[in-house]
């Protein structure tokens, strides 16, 4: 018995180094796996960031054109003839007023 203990023990003792070299192998090979997706997923947040600054840039310079273009408005529509006879006076459909104009 004492015998057959001592040569499982050694049997141990000679599988151990290739089973730790196995298990390195594997915890090496999981973490380049799990380095490479961290990588991705950086890269990745930096594809967003990079999309989200450019669309708020733009979404500020559309904002800033309405602004304009609102402003533009309120003043030609401040310049229109008030007059419902008024020869000046544009329709939306693009008719002139005066007497013989409809509204």
């Amino acid at each position: 018995m004492k015998q057959l203990i001592s040569q499982g023990s050694e049997l141990l003792r000679a599988l151990l180094p290739f089973l730790r070299k196995r298990d390195a192998k594997k915890m090496r090979e999981f973490s380049e796996l799990v380095m490479e997706q961290y990588g991705f997923l950086v890269e990745q947040i930096g594809k967003f960031q990079r999309d989200y600054f450019e669309v708020s840039a733009r979404i500020k310079e559309m904002h800033g054109e309405m602004v304009v273009l609102g402003e533009q408005l309120r003043e030609a529509l401040s310049m229109r003839c008030g007059m419902k006879d008024c020869p000046e006076r544009w329709f939306p459909s693009g008719e002139k007023g005066g007497s013989d104009a409809q509204d």
